[in-house]
This record gives C-alpha cells, sequence and structure tokens, in this order.
C-alpha cells in the first residue's frame, strides 16, 4: 500500500479520499447503530454530507486532469487505483442524491410499517449504505483491475438491497446474480485478454493494444465488454432479470436500483468502449456481409431494448410492474444517445 505525503511529512488526503472515507463510515455507523430508531436520519445526514462532498469536487474543477486518491494498492505487481473525473462526478452524484431521498422516505412512516409487518429495517439501511459505498469505489477505480473489483461489490451490495424483500423478492435476486455472474466472467476473460496482450491493467493499456489486435481479437475484446455491461445495465437478451427484481424489492430499494444500479453498466460502457475503445474504432469492426459494424451493432441493441420492453410495459396490470418494465427501456434511450452522439 502506498500513501502520498505533503511537504511536512503528513499523509496527503484528497477530497476523493475524505468522500470514500465518510461513505465507509456511513457503513460502519449503519453496522453498529441501524437498529436504532433515528438510524434512518442518522443515514440521511451521512448522504447530505457526502453529496456536499461530491459538489465540492466539482467546485474544484477538472479540466484534463482527474481527482486522485492518495492511496494505491500493489497486487501481485499490479497498481490499484482511485481518481474522479466529471463522468465520475455526475454518476456519484445521482448515486448519492438518490441514497438520501431513499433513506429519507424509509426513515418516515414507511420505516415503522415495515418494521411492524416483520421487515428487517436496520439490513434494508445497510444493504443502501454498501451498495452507496460500492458504487462509489466503481466510480472512482482508475484502472481495469480496480473497475472490476467495484463492480462486482455492487453486484453483491445489490443482490442483498433486493434479497431483503422476502420470498418473491428473492427468487428475483438469485435470478439476478445468477445473470450477474456470468456478466462478471465476461469481463474477467476481457481482463485476461487484456493483460495477454499488454501486459498491463492500467486504462492506457487497452488504447494501446487496439492497433495490434486482429479482427477476431477486436470483435472478441468488444464482445465480452459489451456482454458484461449489458447484463448489468439489462440490455436484451439479457434483461430477463430486471423487471421482477425491481418489481418485488422493498420499495425504497426499488426506487434506488431501479434509478442507480442499473445505470453502473451504462458507465461501463462510457468508461471502456466510449473513452478506452471509442467509438471510431467500433465503426471499424465490421461484421462481413453486412451493413453492420460495432457501433451499429450498439444502436440496434439500443432500439430494441427500447420497443420490446415499452411494449411488455404496456400489458402490465401491476403498476410497479410497469414502472419496472419501462425502466428497462429507458437504459435502451440513454444507450442510443450515447452510441449515436
Amino acid at each position: 500500500c502506498q500513501h502520498r505525503f505533503n511537504a511536512g511529512g503528513r499523509p496527503l488526503m484528497t477530497s476523493l479520499d475524505q468522500l470514500l472515507l465518510v461513505s465507509l463510515l456511513s457503513v460502519f455507523l449503519t453496522l453498529l447503530l441501524g437498529s436504532q430508531r433515528w438510524a434512518g436520519w442518522m443515514n440521511a445526514l451521512l448522504y447530505l454530507i457526502q453529496t456536499g462532498f461530491v459538489l465540492n469536487l466539482s467546485a474544484q474543477g477538472y479540466g484534463s486532469a482527474a481527482v486522485p486518491s492518495s492511496i494505491s494498492l500493489q497486487v501481485f505487481g499490479h497498481t490499484l487505483g482511485w481518481q474522479f473525473d466529471a463522468l465520475s462526478w455526475f454518476f456519484a452524484l445521482i448515486t448519492v442524491v438518490a441514497a438520501l431521498l431513499v433513506s429519507w422516505y424509509a426513515a418516515g412512516e414507511w420505516g415503522r410499517r415495515f418494521s411492524q409487518r416483520g421487515g428487517n429495517l436496520w439490513l434494508f439501511q445497510l444493504a443502501l449504505s454498501l451498495n452507496v459505498f460500492s458504487m462509489l469505489l466503481l466510480l472512482s477505480s482508475a484502472d481495469l483491475l480496480s473497475l472490476f473489483i467495484g463492480w462486482e461489490l455492487v453486484s453483491w451490495a445489490s443482490f442483498l438491497l433486493m434479497a431483503i424483500g422476502g420470498m418473491l423478492a428473492s427468487k428475483a435476486a438469485l435470478r439476478y446474480i445468477t445473470y450477474a455472474t456470468a456478466g462478471a466472467m465476461a469481463l474477467l476473460a476481457a481482463l485476461v485478454l487484456v493483460y495477454q496482450q499488454a501486459g498491463s491493467l492500467q486504462y492506457q493499456a487497452v488504447i494501446d493494444i487496439l492497433p495490434a489486435l486482429t479482427t477476431a481479437q477486436g470483435w472478441i475484446l468488444f464482445g465480452l465488454f459489451a456482454v458484461g455491461f449489458a447484463v448489468k445495465m439489462g440490455l436484451l437478451p439479457f434483461h430477463l432479470w430486471q423487471a421482477p427484481a425491481y418489481a418485488e424489492s422493498v420499495g425504497p430499494g426499488a426506487a434506488f436500483l431501479a434509478a442507480i444500479s442499473s445505470r453502473m453498466g451504462l458507465y461501463g460502457i462510457l468508461v471502456v468502449l466510449v473513452q478506452l475503445v471509442g467509438v471510431s474504432t467500433l465503426v471499424d469492426l465490421r461484421i462481413p456481409f453486412t451493413f453492420l459494424d460495432g457501433q451499429t451493432l450498439l444502436a440496434w441493441v439500443a432500439a430494441l431494448t427500447i420497443i420490446l420492453p415499452t411494449f411488455t410495459a404496456l400489458r402490465q396490470n401491476d403498476a410497479r410492474h410497469l414502472l419496472a418494465w419501462h425502466g428497462i427501456g429507458q437504459g435502451g434511450y440513454m444507450l442510443l444517445g450515447i452510441v449515436v452522439g
């Protein structure tokens, strides 16, 4: 483990470190005090503080440089680091604000009724704080390995938030984690391919190896990353887990998951396929004897994700299932805007 120091020899703690520390502190405080009646209000206050730290990061300005963490880890000779850029800031802001609103709502009348029905409010608040911390780790990843670690933490934290809803929610959560594990294996295979070609898992390694890849290797790398991120985002044909998982989860948890969790897949696509691989490279990945290339293929997947789940939503008689199916379609709109833009 390495730590940066200032000129006086004291550890240099950046704004990113402070944000992650407060988020981790909220996990431990919820673990210790989450059973108290006022724990929900305590968590809401902690998310409000985290919102302040995120806004403070934006006030520093980014330019072409990211805000780094002062801590880096060496894992089998690979440097694990964290940093915050403008894209990280945007996703972090909607994450902590959504958590603030959800925790605030759950601390009131809903939380009292949930406890009266035998629900575990402490476990709900703990799962929510774990989700926020995991997402902030993912959003601040500075290399492929730290991104993969954050990705897995988000998957299991989301599983916990889904599973506390009871029998139907537990079954939906098990289906979700099955999909998520398959997506994680695709990402892991992509990391192995990058490391085999470049000997490194730094973001720059992806950029460096692209010119040397054959067309087949390029398609394999694109396919592995795309499948891994598409599963989390609920894109066709990997969308069947999403509607039951969100519709059957406890109300505030479903609101957070539908608004934020699946959007981590969009973040992964933006970082890896747009920023590192590049849309121009996707255009060069052409499917022989067709009009399709990597960019067009993603656009068609996005368009079908808009149309089919929205049509399914129109056939629902349950409001939460209707909203859950519509949420899948919204992800298609987001991806289509990114790909064609």
